[in-house]
């Protein structure tokens, strides 16, 4: 899908410029994971461990679609794994880490920078 809006565009851009997210591979703990998710109201921890969670509700399916297209965009900009799921005008968006082979592996503070940058 082609993104044709310029601000999103730039937003995008400058993402990838930012480089990558600091503590990329290293798992935390999960106490570490609870307290980061309480400075991040609206997401939860998935019911695997391995992944947090947040479902967005907007104003109408185009701008659901849209909004998913931009996440996939700048989660792909910055090296970030990312789940979507969309039913007319909610989204919901899966964070997770992954291994070298692309598997899902536990959380790291590279997803939750992200989460807080889409928050």
């Amino acid at each position: 899908m082609e993104i044709n809006d310029r601000s999103t565009q730039d937003a995008v851009a400058g993402a990838a410029d930012a480089g990558p997210f600091p503590g990329t591979g290293t798992e935390l703990k999960p106490e570490r994971v609870q307290e980061m998710l309480q400075a991040l109201p609206g997401w939860a921890l998935a019911a695997d461990g391995k992944a947090i969670e947040r479902y967005r509700s907007l104003p109408s399916g185009q701008v659901a679609v849209l909004f998913a297209a931009y996440l996939t965009t700048f989660a792909k900009a910055v090296g970030q794994p990312l789940r979507l799921g969309l039913t007319d005008k909610l989204v919901k968006v899966s964070l997770h880490a992954e291994t070298p082979c692309g598997e899902p592996a536990g959380l790291t503070e590279s997803v939750f920078e992200f989460a807080h940058r889409i928050s």
